[in-house]
């Protein structure tokens, strides 16, 4: 929706609002700009949406409180903090709200976007999931709550009884919003994103089909072993085990030949990716590729969970070492790309 629709919900909602002192607070415009110019170049060369820039330059986000619902709206500091910091966040969404590891992202403008619609995403979640078409359409939602006496008021707190989440599905169910366009959008799975999600992370829909191994596990064991350089090569089979960190998995890879741990860095684009399932990855080998890291360490996995319910901390520390040595530590074979069979 336009800046001027979500003028005139903020404007709606001041005055609701108003009776219980709540009113947010405005912004300085200079001191906004500063501050989402560095936004601005992050999501380049997306666009911030023309409301939820008048916004930001006009209203503290973070003064707007707990009656907006859950997650409330969050400084721009933050936003830029995510935005730098986490790489599964997608790069069609800005966050505009957080609290308790949940988000509210915001749809940004570029080619075939669905611009300013709002999506709900918590880290437990399956993925991203509309909220509303709009953050007006959102207040407008809250308004009629609060209009309507869904408040509570307790322990000198004001507070919104209503279920925000709930109210905004309802809406979307009126306008006959189709489910496809509602989620979840899986951020570790590209294949559940919208196909503008994907053009603008530059992932190309054509590279996800099979090419054909190149290389059985065993064969590029042997290679690399055979060579004095780096090995080039694609392989095939089914993730037996995985683990991984904020920067990429370790997953240990059986084609019926042998089993080899493959690094997939997070920047490397995902088709999907679950346990049991089989890919083709394309990838560079170096000395020391061979056997998996990953299947020797189940045993400390199986430590470090027992001794962690039963409370004995440094043991469970202890036992996690080898598994972080082997998803932190050196990585023979690296995966440039990864495809579903």
């Amino acid at each position: 929706m336009s800046k001027e629709a979500l003028e005139a919900a903020v404007q709606r909602y001041v005055r609701a609002v108003g009776p219980f002192g709540l009113v947010p607070e405005r912004s300085d415009p200079d001191a906004a700009d500063s501050l989402i110019a560095p936004i601005v170049d992050r999501i380049a060369p997306a666009g911030l949406p023309a409301d939820i820039e008048w916004f930001w330059r006009h209203w503290m986000p973070s003064s707007f409180g707990h009656l907006t619902g859950y997650p409330h709206f969050t400084e721009l500091e933050f936003v830029l903090h995510v935005l730098n910091d986490d790489e599964t966040w997608p790069a069609s969404l800005v966050p505009v709200a957080y609290e308790s590891h949940g988000f509210l992202g915001v749809e940004l403008e570029y080619p075939d976007s669905s611009a300013g619609r709002v999506y709900y995403y918590a880290y437990a979640d399956d993925g991203h999931r509309l909220r509303a078409r709009s953050l007006a359409e959102m207040l407008d939602v809250v308004v009629d709550a609060i209009e309507d006496g869904e408040i509570d008021e307790r322990g000198g707190f004001v507070l919104l009884d209503a279920d925000v989440d709930e109210l905004c599905r309802a809406r979307l169910d009126a306008a006959g919003v189709p489910a496809a366009d509602r989620g979840p959008f899986d951020p570790s799975d590209s294949l559940t994103w919208p196909p503008a999600w994907r053009r603008l992370a530059g992932i190309d829909d054509a590279a996800r089909s099979p090419v054909g191994a190149s290389h059985s596990v065993a064969s590029l064991i042997a290679a690399v072993h055979a060579s004095r350089g780096a090995v080039t090569a694609t392989i095939s089979g089914r993730v037996v085990r995985s683990g991984g960190s904020a920067d990429g998995d370790v997953l240990a890879i059986d084609d019926g030949t042998g089993v080899v741990d493959v690094y997939v860095p997070r920047a490397v684009p995902r088709f999907g990716q679950s346990a049991d399932a089989r890919y083709e990855f394309d990838v560079v080998a170096t000395a020391g590729a061979g056997g998996t890291g990953l299947m020797d360490v189940d045993g400390d996995h199986a430590a470090a969970s027992e001794a962690a319910l039963a409370g004995d901390v440094d043991a469970a520390a202890r036992a996690v070492l080898p598994i972080a040595a082997v998803i932190h530590g050196d990585h023979p074979v690296v995966a440039t790309a990864i495809r579903p069979l």
